[in-house]
């Protein structure tokens, strides 16, 4: 609410603040039922608001000079220019770890060990290693992201490689199904 309330209207800051505060759950399962608890973080899972609210509270992520800072909803990617590898790689290190001081400052939980990093050069380089928090950061060929598979010379291939074999997945369904014989309904 501290970050909102320097974006946002007081009378749009109080609604906010009702939806986020007051919440509890409890666990069913089976015939059971766990004791009520406070939730004390983060919003309704699968609710049309918390994509917004989430791009609100990360409006503000450090992005130095050419870096370029990727977000959909939780998902981030960070890219960086420059005329040399080393330069980039550099550049990219300092951007990652300004966004994970800002993030650390605002208890926004990355996972250090679900990020890739693809270096695109159309020449090849001697690797430079980069760190994310203390993680390791490991190198791929290709990174999917928004649904788009981008290789390291952006050639594209993985892309429709990986759109190929879902079509043919998505033929097999449709001829399994077709050969299916109909089933007629009997009058009501």
């Amino acid at each position: 609410m501290h970050k909102l309330s320097r974006m946002l209207p007081a009378s749009y800051c109080s609604i906010i603040s009702s939806y986020l505060d007051n919440r509890q759950f409890a666990v069913n399962f089976n015939s059971a039922t766990s004791s009520i608890s406070d939730i004390e973080v983060g919003v309704l899972q699968g609710s049309a608001f918390g994509p917004i609210l989430y791009l609100l509270y990360t409006a503000d992520v450090p992005t130095p000079a050419h870096v370029t800072v990727a977000m959909f909803a939780d998902d981030t990617a960070v890219l960086s220019t420059s005329a040399t590898y080393q330069g980039a790689v550099a550049t990219l290190q300092s951007a990652i770890d300004a966004i994970c001081e800002s993030a650390n400052r605002w208890k926004i939980k990355m996972n250090e060990v679900k990020s890739i990093r693809v270096d695109f050069a159309l020449r090849p380089c001697s690797y430079l290693p980069i760190t994310f928090g203390n993680e390791l950061v490991a190198l791929a060929d290709s990174a999917r992201y928004l649904g788009f598979h981008l290789d390291s010379k952006l050639t594209w291939q993985t892309h429709i490689k990986t759109k190929r074999e879902h079509i043919k997945g998505l033929q097999r369904q449709i001829l399994l199904v077709a050969r299916l014989p109909l089933q007629v309904q009997p009058d009501q």
